[in-house]
């Protein structure tokens, strides 16, 4: 989202192999869940164990659901974007 060089892969285990191989953790991390809804929540958990606490998680994905919104908020996610997602919107 800044000046930071990114790193893109696609999945909850790609991202997990990526945290696990990075020197240092990233600033922030984008979570794309798709169209999973709550059934991502047991991926962003196995994440989670990843995720140094400094890392600013943010995910998107089809639901528009303000319940799995405050679930992934519980879980420490910063925040949650419905599709359809603009960087203009993240980086505020």
């Amino acid at each position: 989202l800044g000046e930071e060089r990114a790193d893109t892969v696609s999945g909850i285990d790609a991202a997990i192999r990526l945290l696990s191989d990075r020197p240092t953790p990233p600033a922030y991390l984008i979570v794309d869940i798709g169209g999973q809804g709550w059934d991502a929540l047991e991926g962003i958990d196995r994440l989670a164990e990843y995720c140094d606490p400094s890392i600013r998680v943010v995910a998107c994905g089809a639901a528009n659901d303000v319940r799995l919104y405050r679930e992934l908020r519980k879980r420490g996610m910063i925040e949650y974007f419905p599709y359809p997602v603009r960087i203009s919107d993240m980086r505020d």
